[in-house]
C-alpha cells in the first residue's frame, strides 16, 4: 500500500461506509483519467486512486476502469473494512472471528464456518453500506441485499488472508464463491430468503452447484448451499455436499 497511513484509510472507509468490492471494475471517464480532482474534495474513487490504493485498467475499446494494483493491496483493504465492521459492535466484546474461520476451513467444519459468517452478518449496518455502494449495485444487476451479502462475505474472507474468488466462471455458469485455503477448496452458492423459504433455497443452491458442475475442477471440494434470511440477516438454512 503506497500512500496514506492504514489508520487514515481505515477511518476514511469507515466514515463513508465503503466496501472494497464497489470499486472493482468501476468505469471512469477520460475527465477522471486526466483530472481525478483535489484529494480533499474528490469522490472516494478519486481519493483512493490518488492515494495509490486504486489503479486504472484500460479496456479493449480505450475505456478505463478502476481496480486494485495487486492482491496484496486488495487483501489489505479487505482487512481494513472487516476490522472496522467488527469495531462497530456495541457490546464491547472481542470479535476477532478470523481464527474460527480459518479453523473451519482447515478442518472442513461446515457448522463452524456458518457460525462464523453469521457473526459477520450480524455486524453489518446494511442500510449505510447499501447507500454508499449504489453504483456498484447497479453494475452488478443483483438486488441490493444480495450484492451486499455476497460482497461482505467475500471481503471478510480476503481480509482474513484467505484466497477467495467471487463469481468464478465455468463452462456452465458462475459460482458465487470459491475458497481455496491450504489445499482445501470450498464452493459456495448463496441465496437470499425473503419469504420463509430458506430450506428450499439452500437445497436449490446445492443442486445448482451440482447441476452446473461448479466444483468439478476441485474433486475434493466441500460444496455448500446456503440461504440468508433477509429478515433475521443470518444463515438459518444450509446444506453441505
Amino acid at each position: 500500500m503506497n500512500s496514506g497511513s492504514p489508520k487514515m484509510i481505515a477511518d476514511y472507509m469507515n466514515d463513508r461506509n465503503l466496501t472494497v468490492e464497489q470499486f472493482i471494475g468501476m468505469q471512469v471517464s477520460m475527465t477522471f483519467v486526466n483530472n481525478p480532482g483535489e484529494m480533499e474534495t474528490a469522490p472516494p474513487e478519486g481519493f483512493l486512486y490518488q492515494a495509490g490504493y486504486l489503479t486504472l485498467r484500460e479496456g479493449v475499446s480505450g475505456d478505463f476502469s478502476l481496480d486494485y494494483p495487486n492482491a496484496e493491496v486488495l487483501e489489505s483493504m479487505s482487512r481494513l473494512v472487516y476490522t472496522n465492521i467488527m469495531r462497530r459492535r456495541s457490546d464491547g466484546g472481542d470479535w476477532d472471528i478470523s481464527a474460527p474461520l480459518l479453523d473451519a476451513l482447515l478442518e472442513g467444519d461446515g457448522d463452524l464456518f456458518i457460525e462464523t459468517i453469521n457473526h459477520l452478518l450480524a455486524s453489518i449496518p446494511y442500510d449505510d453500506y447499501t447507500k454508499a455502494a449504489q453504483s456498484a449495485i447497479r453494475r452488478s444487476g443483483l438486488p441490493a441485499r444480495e450484492w451486499l451479502y455476497r460482497t461482505m462475505i467475500l471481503g471478510f474472507l480476503r481480509g482474513c488472508g484467505v484466497l477467495a474468488f467471487g463469481e468464478m466462471h465455468t463452462n456452465k455458469g458462475r459460482s458465487d464463491l470459491l475458497i481455496c485455503h491450504k489445499g482445501k477448496a470450498w464452493v459456495i452458492e448463496i441465496k437470499v430468503a425473503y419469504n420463509d423459504d430458506g430450506k428450499a433455497l439452500a437445497a436449490e443452491a446445492l443442486e445448482q452447484i451440482n447441476a452446473k458442475q461448479y466444483a468439478n475442477p476441485f474433486t475434493t471440494a466441500k460444496k455448500v448451499g446456503m440461504a440468508i434470511d433477509d429478515k433475521t440477516r443470518r444463515i438459518d438454512d444450509w446444506v453441505v455436499g
